[in-house]
């Protein structure tokens, strides 16, 4: 069962006026154990990443680090795509497999912050 859970900086709001916060999600997937990964059916992931000068520092490399988890956890046969957006939105890869060779790819992209301009 997959579990997604939501969390807003204020635990509570005025209804009267337009408020802007910021929230998080989080979505929770079963165990590796509970799930064969032979068995899964390959998947395509587009991740789509905040390239704007708000993401340097700390952000960025949270970012970084999330997704060379993410690749290294995806068998051969998945696609991944990366994109970033500052003012308009940037390819930098279409769906790739992630064989050796294409997770190479995908964690030198990841590791570039000029590609992701």
């Amino acid at each position: 069962m997959i579990t997604v859970k939501g969390e807003t900086e204020f635990p509570a709001f005025t209804y009267d006026k337009e408020h802007t916060f910021h929230a998080i999600a989080s979505i929770q997937a079963p165990k590796f154990e509970e799930i064969s990964r032979a068995s899964r059916a390959p998947i395509d992931l587009i991740v789509v990443i905040d390239a704007s000068g708000s993401m340097a520092g700390e952000k960025l490399a949270l970012v970084k680090n999330t997704l060379h988890f993410v690749v290294n956890q995806l068998k051969k046969e998945d696609r991944l795509s990366i994109i970033s957006f500052n003012s308009e939105g940037t390819l930098h890869s279409s769906l790739t497999e992630l064989t050796p060779t294409g997770k190479g790819v995908a964690n030198k992209m990841i590791d570039s912050r000029e590609s992701w301009k």
